[in-house]
Order: structure tokens, then C-alpha cells, then sequence
């Protein structure tokens, strides 16, 4: 559903370039966090395509970046400590 919001807003060869990757080895099911990889150059595209990505298997959602790092290692601490934190929806 990611990759076709990406697509849908920016079109096939952004969605190449960007390079996007999941990881849901990673995946917090108790916070409903996870981990995208994306080409640096791109991370503001993906960012604003997550507004797009309205369902996911026939469920609603929203879709929000929490967090930005360089470092796979410190995605994962964030993951597990974003419970932590007090968001307002």
C-alpha cells in the first residue's frame, strides 16, 4: 500500500529511484510502528505520499513519520522506545 501511494503521487521511475524498503522483522505490533528504507533524496516524497495511503487490507489508516535516521541500529531503538511517547491524534 506504501509503494502504491509512492507510485500514485510521484509515478513508477521516483518509486525506482527511491528505493523503498521494509522491514518487518522490525515491525512493533503493540505501538503499530515500523521501519522504511528510502533513498535520502527521496525521503521528503515518501513522507508526503504516506498522506495518500488511506487503507491498508480493506482497514483505514493513518500513516506518520515519527522519526528519521541514517542508522538502521538507531531506527530499532526508536521502534522500541516510541511507546514512550505521547502522541495526540
Amino acid at each position: 500500500a506504501i509503494t502504491a501511494g509512492y507510485k500514485q503521487v510521484y509515478g513508477e521511475l521516483h518509486a525506482g529511484k527511491a528505493g523503498l524498503q521494509y522491514f518487518p522483522e522490525y515491525y512493533n505490533s503493540g505501538v503499530a510502528a515500523g521501519i522504511i528504507r528510502v533513498n535520502h533524496i527521496e525521503l521528503r516524497n515518501l513522507q508526503t505520499s504516506l498522506c495518500y495511503v488511506t487503507m491498508i487490507k480493506e482497514q483505514e489508516v493513518i500513516i506518520t513519520s515519527v522519526s528519521v535516521s541514517g542508522v538502521l541500529r538507531k531506527a530499532c531503538q526508536t521502534i522500541n522506545t516510541i511507546k514512550n511517547l505521547n502522541y495526540e491524534v
